[in-house]
């Protein structure tokens, strides 16, 4: 996923603290609550008051020419933010990589109740139209009692766009509408829907199908069950794949074929026709996911690289710094820089300190403990040690041996 823009910050946040909540609000990382307290001590959040919402403004930019998209982004922006700030509100908002805006809104402290969220963006809704002449979805998630909950509720606030077809109240859907919904259809079957979501995840369509009939099953035996519920069950599943995909920066229109799934599913009478449909298009968006991850990945990697180069004089360079750089978990960050790469992040880091290291003693005067300093290594001795364990010679020797073939080379 490319990189959000932002377009307010009202609450004056420093890049670290965007990036941070960047990484939330993209839908990049969840984080438990141990790490939150963390972050927020670290990040001095504190600043960003509990409860909140986080709301998915999402305009239809169809017809509009792409010279002027930009202008019309920031024009946007300035619109959505100038209304809910004349209505008294501190907020955060950005853009994501599908143009939507994503606002941060503090509840109750502002003097909003949570029951008046649909309300307020209704009336956004309703402006916006009049102003630009676009139409609009805005999704909202449920409330976040802690900085953990945020990424939850700015996913459930993009889940909230997968619904605008059938829920919405004049272009405004609340994760509460849903409940009632989601009740009566699948969510008694978590366990097995959960396994057929997890297989979708692992890019498994043989023991997803598997899981997909103990799923149908299980719904069609539930007592006075109807035909509906299990279409319902079919439409929380195509909901659920969709998310997901579009998390991974899929274009999920582009697989549906301009298919308004949910009549589709409705109009059917048939549990099989319903399940090849639902098996074509998970296998559809496993590989279109697969291929997207494996790019997004290189980019990682790549950027994950050019920061080491750009701070290769840094002692305290490393798997926990490069991570963090990276916006992931050290653990996850290991696995996919070794995967990618072939070597481990330190060994990585230590031999593009010892090449600086040859290429200073090969063309420099400068003395062992500036080249140490300047590649980053904590003390000359240490330096002379990792460098003789690379290359099988001191410092020393291999400046005498590098100047020695210079000067063969000349004659």
């Amino acid at each position: 996923m490319k990189d959000s823009r932002v377009f307010n910050n009202e609450y004056g946040l420093s890049a670290p603290q965007i990036h941070f909540l960047r990484t939330l609000l993209d839908g990049k990382r969840e984080i438990g609550e141990s790490e939150s307290a963390i972050r927020r001590e670290k990040l001095g959040l504190d600043v960003l008051r509990l409860p909140c919402v986080v709301v998915c403004v999402s305009p239809y930019y169809s017809g509009v020419d792409s010279s002027s998209k930009d202008d019309l982004l920031r024009d946007c922006s300035e619109f959505i933010c100038g209304f809910l700030a004349r209505e008294g509100f501190e907020f955060f908002c950005l853009t994501n990589s599908y143009d939507n805006y994503q606002i941060i809104l503090p509840t109750d402290a502002n003097g909003i109740k949570e029951s008046g969220l649909d309300e307020l963006f209704i009336e956004l809704h309703s402006r916006f139209s009049d102003h630009f002449g676009l139409d609009s979805f805005i999704g909202i998630g449920s409330v976040a009692g802690r900085y953990c909950d945020i990424s939850r509720s700015a996913l459930e606030a993009m889940e909230m766009l997968a619904y605008k077809n059938r829920y919405s109240d004049r272009g405004v859907i609340s994760i509460n509408n849903t409940y009632r919904f989601k009740h009566y259809s699948i969510y008694g079957e978590d366990i097995m829907f959960a396994r057929v979501i997890g297989r979708f995840q692992d890019g498994d369509p043989e023991m997803m199908r598997v899981r997909l009939n103990e799923l149908v099953e299980s719904v069609r035996n539930r007592p006075g069950v109807s035909g509906t519920s299990i279409k319902r069950t079919f439409i929380e599943l195509a909901v659920n794949v969709l998310h997901i995909a579009s998390n991974a920066n899929i274009d999920a229109d582009s697989v549906l074929d301009g298919v308004d799934f949910y009549n589709w599913i409705l109009r059917q009478n048939h549990t099989e026709v319903l399940t090849e449909w639902f098996m074509d298009l998970c296998v559809k968006l496993m590989e279109k996911m697969r291929v997207s991850q494996k790019a997004e990945e290189n980019e990682i990697i790549s950027q994950a690289c050019e920061y080491i180069a750009e701070n290769i004089s840094d002692p305290d360079l490393g798997l926990q710094s490069v991570s963090d750089n990276a916006g992931l978990s050290v653990a996850y960050f290991s696995q996919l820089f070794k995967t990618e790469k072939g070597i481990g992040l330190n060994s990585y880091i230590t031999e593009n300190r010892v090449t600086n290291a040859m290429k200073l003693l090969e063309t420099t005067e400068l003395k062992a403990e500036e080249i140490a300093e300047r590649c980053g290594f904590s003390t000359a001795s240490y330096f002379g040690r990792v460098f003789k364990k690379q290359t099988g010679m001191t410092p020393r020797e291999y400046r005498s041996r590098s100047r020695g073939a210079q000067d063969s080379r000349v004659y």
